[in-house]
């Protein structure tokens, strides 16, 4: 298996489970849809007001170039169909979890992570322009402060305090019982 989830991660299926990098993302991504599928400029307009305000005109121009070219490279070269709710929708699914996924690798400059990730979900010769889009949207993330998150991995849990040393001698002690 290319790209390994622990099993024990649970994955969210809700998009206010998200941090807020991820619903700007994948809000951009599903409404970039919407709009290709309704011929909606407004759901574009959104995508690029959204944009502009995390980003800033320039940084946002870009960002709004990436998406495009994001969501053009799975239009053209998708493995099959990549499924996705719309943009009101509260739910998630696995190939939105999977584009956030692939930004967030290419954001940490994990490679080899990005590669899989988008080998996944579109043919070979559809990868080149799906890494360059999710690189170029890591980027201006990136640049102000939008970190997304890795979920290949839950975080190791914070263990429990165990006795101190001079609480388990005591305890031992109390325990211990002498024959004779």
């Amino acid at each position: 298996m290319i790209f390994r989830i622990d099993e024990e991660t649970p994955l969210p299926d809700r998009i206010d489970a998200l941090t807020a990098g991820e619903r700007l993302l994948l809000c951009a991504f599903r409404r970039w849809v919407a709009g290709l599928r309704d011929s909606d400029i407004r759901q574009w307009e959104r995508t690029w007001s959204d944009f502009c305000f995390e980003f800033g005109s320039h940084a946002g121009r870009e960002a709004t170039t990436a998406i495009s070219t994001l969501v053009g490279a799975i239009r053209e070269g998708a493995r099959r169909r990549i499924r996705h709710h719309e943009p009101c929708c509260p739910f998630l699914t696995a190939d939105e979890i999977t584009i956030a996924g692939l930004v967030a690798a290419a954001q940490r400059a994990d490679l080899f992570t990005a590669r899989s990730l988008a080998v996944w979900l579109v043919r070979g010769d559809s990868s080149g322009t799906l890494l360059a889009a999710a690189g170029a949207l890591a980027d201006r993330m990136r640049e102000t402060g939008i970190i997304l998150p890795d979920r290949r991995h839950r975080p190791a849990p914070v263990p429990a305090r165990g006795p101190t040393v001079r609480e388990a001698v005591t305890e031992a002690s109390a325990r211990l019982r002498v024959v004779v």
